[in-house]
């Protein structure tokens, strides 16, 4: 487990460097955040999958996406940047990932349920907040201080992530609210007690929250696409 962390790690932080220093004059990549996405609930989190298999995934996804991009930057700006590996021990990828796995977990079903909604293939809005938690996660490992608000803040980004993908739906589905007490008297309750939390809520408080839009949003689209 460990050595397909770090290689997943290694091969977003190549990513992160390249993408810090020329996303403002190239714009966001956000086919390959996606596709990060993809590959680390696939070959990353899928306990089904082999650790070999899992290994062929990132290795393929290392040549065939996130070479081709940095090589094509190192083309245009003849300026190639060396980016070293990540190698940080079980107890430290525990502390840095396996905490947020619950939270991902609710962010695939908020992502899945607002494609399935939309007939997107991805959304901006949430693969902002995905590069934010996997950008945090990389900071957190190149700190030399051990600080632990980069491990928050990286949580925080994917708690976003998940109310995000269910406030698009509630957006969209704003009149249906209004329209039906009951479904508004739920939302009202999830909002008030989201505002009522602003800058200190626990991980429990951020479930609860997720799990009241997930709960409107799912009623929404069964309800009402």
């Amino acid at each position: 487990m460990k050595n397909l962390y770090n290689k997943f790690l290694s091969i977003y932080k190549q990513f992160y460097y390249y993408d810090l220093k020329y996303s403002l004059l190239l714009g966001r990549e956000y086919e390959l955040i996606y596709a990060f996405m993809k590959v680390y609930n696939d070959a990353i989190l899928n306990v089904s999958i082999n650790t070999n298999d899992a290994i062929d995934i990132l290795d393929n996804f290392k040549t065939n996406f996130v070479d081709e991009y940095t090589l094509r930057l190192d083309n245009i700006f003849d300026d190639k940047i060396v980016v070293d590996e990540i190698d940080i021990d079980e107890t430290e990828i525990f502390e840095i990932l396996k905490s947020t796995d619950d939270m991902w977990e609710e962010f695939i079903q908020s992502n899945n349920l607002l494609s399935k909604d939309t007939d997107a293939i991805y959304h901006k809005v949430l693969l902002i907040e995905v590069n934010n938690f996997f950008s945090h996660i990389i900071s957190s490992i190149d700190d030399k201080n051990k600080s632990t608000d980069n491990h928050k803040r990286a949580n925080s980004h994917l708690y976003r992530a998940c109310i995000d993908g269910y406030k698009e739906i509630l957006n969209e589905y704003s009149k249906h609210i209004c329209a039906n007490k009951t479904i508004r008297d739920d939302f009202l309750t999830t909002r008030i007690l989201e505002g009522s939390l602003i800058g200190h809520k626990s991980q429990k408080e951020k479930m609860n929250i997720v799990q009241g839009y997930k709960d409107i949003s799912n009623n929404l689209v069964s309800i009402y696409q």
